[in-house]
């Protein structure tokens, strides 16, 4: 556990509860289904192994309700005792009173993140998802996956020190520039259900980043995922004109990026997430937020193409 008044700018830590949270997140975040690497094919299998009310219930779930209810659960798993294995976590959070949920989130709540009006009744509605999902789902689970992403926590706790902070950060995450202080510190978690994507729980004044980890090898002559992402982000013109024009200088904003290049907002938006996916781009914590290319990204895209041509 993270004990609150650490001066530590950058902490990195795993449980299985955190992965619990964040693959249930990934089922139930249906926008999401395309741009995960598990992808449909893994949507539609775990479908098939829940009851068909929770199911039924999980495919009519509000998406901006369920995005703004993911973060809380994040954080209680960061601010609970004990070891936080699933099943131990899950019998926790079911023991406790609205009144000491509220002592745990009330100092960390942002002012554009409020706590639910009705805690109690959030948290019993995801103790009982969570239930179901760890008893039809999460519970066979890859072992490898659970073992491989304790292993991940411990090399980058190993890098804490030897890297900069900043590259170190980068370098998990693929692509987002943060500068943690004492006042305003990050931790970092490595997830293996939503890659690639990185899932960023704002607490005040922490940053959480789940981090994307690839902790499972590709099967034999497969490319691996990282690879298949570079090439599906440059196998499209309006991409590679992004990519061009942040290569010019910046960083840019968004609206800088639509003017340059002609293309409206959220086509930009759309674009800019398959980039940051491929690690092809930057993206500052800032207001608003600004992009720019990722030093050496042409190298990259020639090391993982010959990484695996070499085999």
């Amino acid at each position: 556990m993270i004990v609150e008044g650490m001066t530590d700018p950058l902490t990195v830590e795993w449980t299985s509860a955190y992965e619990l949270v964040l693959s249930f997140i990934a089922f139930a975040e249906r926008r999401h289904h395309k741009m995960i690497d598990l992808g449909p094919a893994w949507v539609k299998a775990v479908r098939a192994r829940l009851p068909a009310a929770f199911r039924d219930e999980i495919a009519h779930l509000d998406q901006d309700l369920c995005k703004k209810a993911a973060d809380p659960m994040v954080s209680l798993v960061r601010l609970a005792p004990g070891p936080r294995d699933a099943a131990s976590w899950l019998d926790w959070l079911g023991g406790r009173t609205v009144g000491e949920l509220y002592e745990l989130l009330a100092p960390i709540a942002s002012e554009d993140e409020p706590l639910p009006r009705d805690l109690g009744g959030a948290r019993d509605l995801w103790h009982r998802w969570l239930s179901l999902w760890q008893e039809h789902y999460f519970r066979g689970v890859d072992p490898a996956i659970l073992s491989g992403l304790a292993a991940e926590c411990e090399r980058l706790r190993r890098r804490i020190g030897r890297v900069p902070t900043v590259e170190l950060i980068e370098d998990a995450t693929g692509r987002i520039w943060i500068d943690p202080t004492p006042e305003l510190p990050v931790t970092l978690v490595p997830m293996h259900h939503g890659r690639p994507a990185n899932h960023l729980a704002k607490e005040h004044p922490r940053t959480v980043i789940c981090y994307p980890a690839e902790v499972l090898p590709p099967a034999p002559d497969q490319p691996p995922a990282p690879l298949v992402r570079l090439a599906r982000a440059l196998g499209d013109e309006s991409r590679l004109r992004i990519l061009r024009f942040l290569a010019s200088g910046g960083p840019h904003t968004l609206t800088e990026v639509a003017r340059a290049t002609g293309l409206s907002q959220s086509t930009i938006h759309h674009h800019l997430i398959a980039l940051r996916a491929a690690g092809l781009t930057r993206a500052y914590q800032l207001t608003p937020p600004r992009y720019s290319l990722r030093p050496n990204a042409d190298a990259r895209v020639a090391e993982a193409l010959r990484a695996f041509l070499s085999g």
